[in-house]
């Protein structure tokens, strides 16, 4: 007998609902028991709609996976040695400052290690001159506090807003140990892919006012844009067109492409 898609979707919102409704999660000896038992009832029959409230109630693990291991309190304003791969565009801060994400982290102070499954966002005063290459494997000393936010009715939740970019700890890197360029594999393909093409708009268009602009339409990269240039998308209700450009062009690009197909494959001539 096959449920009513509603009665199933409406459990699973009864699952995720009573999940936050909770005051704590249930035990690792009750997880490991719901897994089979959700499989078994999703396979169909009577008691298929339990089974989506079920999952409904383990669906969140996998979102709130990626802050059960945090930075230990004690670590907290302690120096902390910090290995991992550089995973977003180097942003400049003041005149040789640089602030950029840091994943695939593994901290270690004292002889114990703790990995992180999120990300670190890290401040690095006086950084060298010379760009900072997404991908690189790096070990560098630093000083971290876990995500913290206000509770101002009306402010922006901060800590809401790192969790959701899976920002595990904020900080910033020690001079000294001096930071460390490691020999291991690069990662983050498609992050090193947007630094190239970054690169080749600045190199092409250096001086050009709208150089920024483009960058930001083409790989989101929002940085080359002038204080002016942000007062007039402001005037002109646009500004969201830079903070989603890359979908609006994604769009554009797969209907065109899709427009371009149909044609191609109906018409005899270009045949």
């Amino acid at each position: 007998m096959r449920t009513p898609l509603t009665l199933n979707a409406l459990a699973l919102l009864g699952g995720l609902l009573v999940f936050h409704s909770c005051a704590q999660w249930p035990s690792d000896g009750w997880l490991l028991g719901l897994v089979p038992a959700t499989w078994l009832l999703l396979r169909g029959g009577y008691w298929q709609p339990a089974g989506w409230f079920m999952l409904g109630l383990l669906w969140p693990l996998l979102w709130i996976n990626p802050i059960q291991l945090q930075l230990p309190a004690d670590w907290e304003t302690e120096d902390v040695s910090a290995q991992g791969w550089i995973a977003s565009l180097p942003e400049p801060v003041g005149q040789r400052d640089v602030r950029f994400e840091f994943g695939s982290v593994e901290l270690s102070r004292n002889g114990r290690t703790v990995p992180l499954t999120g990300r670190l966002q890290l401040t690095w005063y006086d950084a060298p001159p010379a760009p900072l290459q997404v991908g690189k494997p790096w070990r560098f000393t630093v000083r971290l506090r876990r995500p913290r936010g206000f509770s101002n009715p009306g402010a922006m939740d901060y800590e809401r807003w790192l969790f959701s970019h899976q920002i595990a700890a904020r900080g910033y890197i020690r001079a000294q140990p001096e930071p460390q360029q490691l020999a291991t594999a690069t990662r983050y393909p498609i992050t090193r892919l947007r630094q190239y093409i970054a690169a080749q708009f600045q190199r092409l268009l250096s001086g050009h006012p709208l150089q920024g602009v483009l960058a930001a339409l083409a790989i989101g990269d929002r940085q080359g844009i002038t204080q002016d240039q942000w007062a007039l998308f402001n005037a002109t209700g646009t500004t969201h067109l830079m903070a989603i450009s890359g979908l609006h062009i994604g769009l554009v690009a797969g209907l065109m492409y899709l427009l371009a197909y149909a044609v191609w494959t109906r018409s005899n001539r270009l045949l």
